[in-house]
């Protein structure tokens, strides 16, 4: 008895399936069967007027869609890019530091050697320029890397940008 007013309430629940199961088999066999389905329209929406095919109106939103999402998508990607750039940047002990100190000025004193100069010369700006490009600062085919090495020289000394000036006058 308890099994039977199970099935019962199976049977009940599957009424929907089979009506559905009918259908769909009906509309295989060729069988057309009127729509069960009608929305409700208000008053309103039936009485707008577009310019544009419905068609194209969708297809241009998407498409403004699929490009703000991509311009959201690269400016995350920016952002975490930077992030992690920032993030790179770690602290270093004070034994890092002295060992990079002393690489540096190991190298500095070489590249003085070589053009026959101590640490107490005057350099000018050309011999200054040269120094930037053997210790790799700055690259020597590059226009803009010179100037800039130049102006960094001639903002260092302007007491001799002012000797200079005079004795061409």
């Amino acid at each position: 008895m308890i099994l039977q007013k199970k099935k019962e309430k199976e049977d009940a629940g599957n009424d929907s399936d089979d009506t559905l199961a009918t259908t769909a088999r009906g509309r295989r066999k060729g069988e057309v069967e009127e729509p069960t389905f009608k929305p409700q329209i208000n008053v309103r929406s039936k009485n707008i007027k577009r310019d544009e095919d419905v068609v194209d109106h969708l297809t241009v939103d998407a498409e403004r869609r699929a490009t703000r999402r991509e311009k959201e998508i690269e400016k995350k990607a920016n952002k975490d890019a930077q992030e992690s750039r920032m993030n790179m940047v770690k602290p270093c002990s004070k034994d890092s530091k002295n060992i990079v100190y002393q690489a540096f000025e190991r190298e500095y004193l070489e590249v003085l050697e070589s053009f026959e100069l101590d640490e107490e010369s005057l350099v000018s700006e050309i011999t200054a320029v040269e120094i930037m490009v053997k210790l790799g600062f700055i690259s020597q085919s590059s226009e803009a890397d010179l100037e800039h090495a130049g102006e960094i020289w001639r903002n260092l000394h302007p007491e001799e940008n002012e000797n200079a000036e005079n004795e061409n006058e």
